[in-house]
């Protein structure tokens, strides 16, 4: 009987035993990286983007680890889907700030389901980059919320600054989608259309539900306009030109950065898109060398373009990691710190930064792209101060 006791007691303490090793093994591996939280919409309509956004940060965290990583340690990418609802950004947010513990985070996420994350993370006070949602109350949530991505005011007056200046279009039609970012980006254009010379002569919204924008472009098609500023995302971009072909409309198409997609080609009927010029910060024409290797390695292991998404994502990734290594800790203070004192940061790909707002929006030129025989190429840089200080 003793003898069974004392088996029994041997057993148990090497269970115990084995389970504190094992914790010890898992606590010691958490020690030797320092994670990276990251949300993205990889199902539901927008699972595209979210997926080129998972990419994107992925091969940034892969690049970042090949120079050394960060604080001598390696960074660790902690990814979950928010599935295009809000409720569940919220529910990421939370689990990557209480059970995960991330040092920083990224939201790969559109401006309505960055926002409520954004709330979460910054009552947790870990630092987050938006990188690509637009709406201008992200990075109002807070200090320790910072943007990487165009916003709202800067990308609309981009798009007045593109019809106004380089395409000399003095009467414009908007056609806004019905949501927030849509709403931003709007006023954003209108705000600015007037010190470009561009007169606004109708706006038109539609819900992301719509499928036929015949009877608005039947509209605008009546009215005297030089061109036409749409924003909505890669779905309603096909839609939008698609339909436009249909109708034998031929008025020049000024989009925003999320037609910026490898599936508004896949959608569009052959020639549709031809010609649509963007608003977006992805310049695939760059001369610099980090731009053309990540659009290498991006086909490479994913097998499609890399789209502007994507290079927001993996700019977001970077810039944290760059603002780990220069506050010499993951304190989430030093960090909000660091990334206040990055200026003319050139290793990235939507770049370069000039720097960071008090308020944490990135401050670099806006890029304009253009179809040309199917595929995107270099029009335009923006580069004036009189649209990319308006923040």
């Amino acid at each position: 009987m003793n003898i069974t006791i004392e088996r029994r007691t041997l057993l148990h303490g090497l269970g115990v035993a084995a389970i504190c090793a094992i914790a010890f093994a898992g606590t010691a591996r958490a020690a030797d990286t320092i994670k990276v939280g990251f949300f993205s919409p990889q199902t539901g309509f927008a699972a595209s983007d979210g997926i080129a956004a998972l990419h994107g940060a992925t091969l940034a965290v892969q690049f970042a680890n090949e120079s050394g990583g960060a604080l001598d340690k390696k960074l660790e990418l902690v990814s979950y889907d928010d599935a295009s609802a809000p409720d569940q950004a919220a529910n990421v947010a939370q689990k990557l700030t209480q059970s995960d513990q991330v040092a920083v985070a990224v939201s790969g996420s559109y401006s309505f389901l960055t926002r409520p994350a954004a709330a979460i993370f910054q009552r947790a006070k870990v630092p987050m980059v938006a990188a690509y949602a637009v709406h201008p109350q992200i990075t109002a949530t807070g200090d320790y919320i910072f943007r990487t991505g165009v916003p709202s005011a800067v990308e609309g007056a981009a798009a007045a600054w593109t019809a106004g200046k380089l395409m000399k279009a003095g009467n414009v039609a908007l056609i806004t989608m019905d949501n927030d970012a849509g709403a931003a980006l709007a006023d954003g254009f209108k705000s600015a259309a007037k010190d470009f010379g561009v007169n606004i002569v109708t706006e038109e919204k539609y819900s992301l539900k719509d499928k036929d924008l015949r009877p608005i472009l039947t509209r605008i098609n009546g009215m005297s306009v030089d061109a036409i500023y749409a924003n909505g995302f890669y779905a309603q971009a096909a839609l939008l030109v698609n339909q436009l072909q249909e109708l034998g409309i031929k008025t020049p198409v000024i989009g925003m950065e999320g037609f910026d997609s490898p599936k508004f080609f896949e959608l569009s009927k052959p020639g549709a898109a031809e010609g649509v010029r963007i608003t977006t910060a992805l310049d695939r024409g760059s001369s610099n060398p980090l731009v053309q290797k990540f659009l290498a390695e991006y086909k490479s292991q994913f097998g499609q373009p890399a789209d502007m998404v994507a290079a927001s994502s993996f700019d977001a990734v970077a810039v944290l990691a760059e603002a780990i290594k220069r506050a010499g800790s993951t304190d989430a203070d030093a960090i909000v710190k660091a990334l206040h004192g990055i200026k003319d940061m050139t290793n990235v790909t939507t770049g370069p930064f000039v720097g960071f707002t008090e308020g944490g929006d990135v401050i670099k030129p806006v890029v304009v792209q253009q179809v040309q025989n199917g595929s995107w190429v270099s029009y335009a840089v923006i580069d004036d101060p009189a649209v990319m200080n308006l923040h």
